[in-house]
């Protein structure tokens, strides 16, 4: 494999063209930055341009709704009708209301079926008792509840309470992360019982039973598949709508994408430049066989300077394998 030589490039000029010096002649450019204020260190009163992206939030939120309605990144060219930042603003929030909502709605459907779920296969060991769920949530002699364990405290916590009389746990099931079960403790210890498994990090699962407490477990099950089956319709008809969405905004929301990323981009080169008396410096890499026509491109720019100097001459700060 060979390597391709390449030359340390310095540009200055005007610090207010700063800006027209990144996006001409760095981004989008086989431009490897280095930090100037490093590089110039012997510099007197060099220093950092310090700022925060302006563009980043907007990029993040646009990448997220482009997973949401499964779109895939791609370029648009903005260079005609470029967009302000308030303009991507109140175009990227509002479509982020949007599709947020219908997001949290889809998350909320899909963990009631998984947490539905998960309560059919506790009242399962209740299955082949034909008694009213009252009987099980009045009882005198025990206090239970419904939850799950992470798997990693579950051997422990099961250590602790198998020592002790006056608790039992019963396991329905496991995932990746959980383990699923009821715990049974004695009224007189249950305070004591509850802190053992909350240190576990044990999160209770409560069995919405309104209006059917004089329902069996079997009647509630059914309820819940019940619920399940609405549940599942509800997230298809979501996911048309994302779909739909994706449809009618996925070219406008490449072009903003587009727009930010370049943006995004450009700002981000500017930690690593610095600037010095109202002028701006900038350092970095650039292969050897395309250095003298960097050189001329970047010194057509009025106010601009730029020269090259050769890796052995900065062994302190290698040059990029490329």
């Amino acid at each position: 494999m060979s390597v391709e030589a390449m030359t340390m490039v310095t540009i200055s000029g005007p610090e207010k063209m700063v800006d027209t010096a990144v996006q001409s002649l760095v981004v989008n450019r086989e431009f490897h930055p280095e930090n100037a204020i490093k590089i110039l260190s012997g510099v007197k009163e060099l220093v950092p341009f310090d700022a925060l992206n302006p563009y980043s939030d907007l990029l993040a939120k646009a990448k997220e709704i482009a997973k949401t309605i499964i779109l895939e990144l791609d370029f648009r060219d903005f260079a005609k009708t470029e967009p302000t930042l308030g303009d991507a603003a109140v175009y990227l929030n509002a479509l982020s209301s949007r599709v947020s909502a219908l997001r949290e709605e889809k998350e909320e459907k899909t963990q009631r079926i998984k947490n539905n779920g998960i309560v059919s296969e506790q009242l399962s060991h209740f299955s082949t008792f034909n008694v009213e769920l009252r009987d099980l949530f009045t009882m005198k002699y025990l206090k239970f509840h419904f939850g799950r364990l992470p798997v990693e405290t579950y051997k422990d916590c099961l250590r602790i309470i198998d020592e002790r009389p006056d608790v039992y746990f019963v396991s329905s099931g496991r995932d990746e992360r959980w383990i699923y079960g009821a715990y049974f403790a004695l009224p007189e210890t249950y305070g004591k019982i509850e802190a053992i498994f909350s240190s576990m990090g044990f999160e209770r699962i409560r069995i919405d039973v309104q209006g059917s407490v004089e329902d069996t477990a079997n009647e509630v099950a059914k309820r819940l598949n019940n619920e399940n089956a609405d549940a599942l319709e509800r997230i298809k008809e979501i996911d048309a709508e994302l779909s739909a969405m994706k449809q009618t905004e996925s070219e406008k929301l490449l072009f903003m994408y587009s727009w930010l990323r370049f943006e995004s981009d450009s700002f981000d080169i500017l930690t690593f430049a610095g600037r010095r008396h109202g002028k701006f410096y900038i350092i970095g890499w650039v292969p050897r066989n395309h250095s003298e026509a960097f050189v001329k491109e970047c010194e057509a720019f009025s106010g601009f300077a730029c020269f090259l100097t050769e890796p052995d001459e900065v062994r302190e700060t290698p040059p990029p394998v490329k």
